[in-house]
């Protein structure tokens, strides 16, 4: 059975657009602009590539939580933009792709 990982990633980059548009060169994916009163304005893609095996979802967003105030993740504060990405199959390709973006990642676990 193929694993599967969730990663959270972040940058410095205030501007959640500025994350998307790279990772759009990068991976090959289109960003859908969406709004939330939950989490505020975000980006989100889902991306099949089948003939690579390569299978995820992603979701861009600040660091800052328009709900509550303060941080959504605080206890990395160094990050304005934080990336979240679920059912990755292919986690060597995925490393490579959001390294040369400037990323780094935070969490990796196998889920």
């Amino acid at each position: 059975m193929k694993k599967h990982w969730y990663a959270i990633y972040g940058s410095g980059e205030p501007r959640i657009l500025s994350i998307g548009e790279k990772l759009h060169k990068a991976l090959d994916c289109e960003f859908q602009e969406r709004d939330s009163s939950y989490i505020g304005v975000y980006l989100k893609a889902n991306v099949d590539l089948s003939g690579k095996s390569v299978a995820y979802e992603i979701k861009i967003r600040s660091n800052s939580d328009p709900q509550f105030g303060g941080l959504e993740e605080p206890e990395y504060p160094q990050f304005q933009t934080l990336v979240y990405v679920n059912r990755i199959t292919d986690i060597a390709y995925f490393e490579l792709k959001v390294k040369a973006v400037g990323l780094e990642r935070i969490s990796l676990r196998e889920i």
